[in-house]
């Protein structure tokens, strides 16, 4: 789940321009919880939150690496 927590990271970075705290408070999450992520895989109430969040962030990327970062970067097919 390290890669999960640095391209979670990376989103609250680029997105927002937010480190770590700022993007836990802004998701509604606890203190602590991406760090967390490192060791053990999030609960779905965690990304419940963090997609409701950020609707434009695109899911497969941030579970697998795959894709863009976010889902407005996804053409129209």
């Amino acid at each position: 789940m390290e890669d999960f927590k640095k391209r979670l990271v990376e989103y609250a970075r680029a997105r927002f321009d937010m480190g770590q705290n700022y993007f836990e408070d802004y998701c509604g999450i606890n203190k602590g919880t991406i760090n967390s992520i490192r060791v053990q895989e999030p609960t779905a109430s965690i990304v419940l939150k963090i997609a409701l969040k950020c609707p434009d962030l695109n899911l497969n990327w941030l579970f697998r690496g795959e894709g863009p970062m976010t889902l407005s970067e996804i053409p129209n097919t």
